[in-house]
């Protein structure tokens, strides 16, 4: 197969025929994708929360797992009033590992 570019939303609608029962070299055919590159992209979801990871030539590596990400935005859902005061007191807790990716929870948010 030919090298090209595959978006993101791309992606995500091939998980989610992948969720909704299709088969693994359906999807495959249908993008014209090797199955390899639909598992690949599930694997980056599972255990990144995206399909797209950021490559290791650009930015820096991910701080927070998918999960605490995930907990931080119900964090913020449940008490919009005092998101602020959770992120600190989150920071406070964490400690200098955490303080350069809160700009990264609030553009995922």
């Amino acid at each position: 197969m030919v090298y090209r570019s595959i978006s993101a939303d791309m992606k995500r609608r091939a998980l989610q025929l992948l969720a909704d029962g299709w088969e693994l070299h359906e999807i495959a055919g249908v993008l014209g994708v090797s199955p390899k590159s639909i598992d690949r992209w599930h694997d980056n979801y599972e255990t990144l929360g995206r399909v797209d990871p950021l490559s290791f030539l650009r930015g820096r590596r991910r701080i927070l797992s998918a999960d605490v990400v995930e907990d931080l935005r119900d964090l913020i859902q449940e008490t919009p009033s005092r998101k602020s005061a959770h992120f600190i007191d989150l920071i406070k807790v964490n400690g200098p590992s955490i303080r350069g990716s809160w700009a990264m929870c609030l553009s995922v948010l």
